[in-house]
């Protein structure tokens, strides 16, 4: 009990000082540590949509991974969508730095193991509820692009209707 007691008083007092080398040495250990809220995907499409997307932990790090929660409304039937993702930094958002295009279909939403409430093909006016994992393997990936980005996230129909689209801002350490 002793030891803990001593750990918890280093860890309090780094974090009382407010040294930056020692509370970021001490996320590098133990993740994130001052804000455990889950980052929020707000709604850019129709308002009429229904949705509510968030990932945790709120600040990626490259050994976290991550996991999308969400749910939504669906505003018509479909079986296929087109996955478009894009990011922007944070003070730029004239020109994406990244955007990712895919189709996905009811065998790809299984080949990713994505969680699902509904069974694909969805129906109209359902509640569909999602989990996701993004592996810690992906996440290492990020080495080099600290910072604070802009994501959207979209799902459109091949003639251009919009299923969903969530955006928010995603900070990398």
């Amino acid at each position: 009990m002793k030891s803990f007691t001593s750990i918890f008083m280093i860890v309090m007092a780094s974090l009382m000082c407010g040294k930056p080398s020692q509370t970021q040495r001490l996320e590098d250990i133990f993740g994130p540590i001052l804000d455990k809220s889950p980052g929020r995907f707000y709604n850019c499409g129709n308002p009429k949509t229904k949705l509510d997307f968030t990932w945790s932990p709120k600040v990626i790090t490259l050994r976290s991974g991550a996991l999308v929660n969400g749910s939504f409304v669906t505003p018509f039937d479909f079986d296929k969508t087109i996955l478009n993702i894009t990011l922007w930094f944070d003070d730029d958002e004239i020109v994406p730095m990244f955007a990712y295009r895919k189709l996905l279909d009811c065998a790809s939403l299984k080949d990713l193991h994505v969680d699902l409430s509904e069974k694909c093909p969805f129906r109209r006016n359902r509640l569909v509820t999602m989990n996701y994992r993004i592996l810690e393997s992906w996440t290492a990936k990020l080495k080099g692009y600290s910072g604070k980005y802009i994501v959207q996230v979209e799902l459109r129909t091949f003639k251009g209707r919009q299923l969903i689209c969530g955006r928010g801002i995603v900070k990398v350490t």
